[in-house]
C-alpha cells in the first residue's frame, strides 16, 4: 500500500484496523470543488462482526471530513465467522 494518499494509509494502519485485514483498495484521483478537495475510495476488509464494528467506530472518530456513502456486509465462504465489508467512502480537505 506504498503508493496509496496519506489519509487512506492511516486509516489502513494496524492500530486503526484493530484486527481487521484489508483485502483491497481502490481510488480514484482528487477532485477539486469550489474551496475543497474530495478523493473516493473504495476499501474492503474482513474479520469479525464485532472487528467490523470497532473499526467503524474507529473511522467515526477519525479527525478528517469523512463520508461513508455505502456498506456492503457479507459472509466469508472461505472462513466460518468472518465478515467481508466494503465501504465506499469519499474523504474532503480543504482545497489549497
Amino acid at each position: 500500500f506504498e503508493n496509496l494518499p496519506l489519509l487512506l494509509k492511516e486509516i489502513t494502519a494496524s492500530p486503526v484496523l484493530k484486527g481487521v485485514h484489508v483485502e483491497g483498495v481502490s481510488y480514484q484521483p482528487e477532485v477539486s470543488e469550489v474551496g475543497l478537495t474530495r478523493s473516493d475510495f473504495v476499501l474492503e476488509v474482513a474479520g469479525t462482526f464485532m472487528e467490523i464494528v470497532n473499526y467503524l467506530e474507529s473511522l467515526e472518530d477519525f479527525p478528517a471530513l469523512f463520508q461513508m456513502k455505502d456498506l456492503v456486509l457479507s459472509l466469508s465462504e472461505a472462513s466460518a465467522g468472518e465478515v467481508k465489508a466494503q465501504l465506499n467512502c469519499r474523504f474532503f480537505k480543504e482545497a489549497g
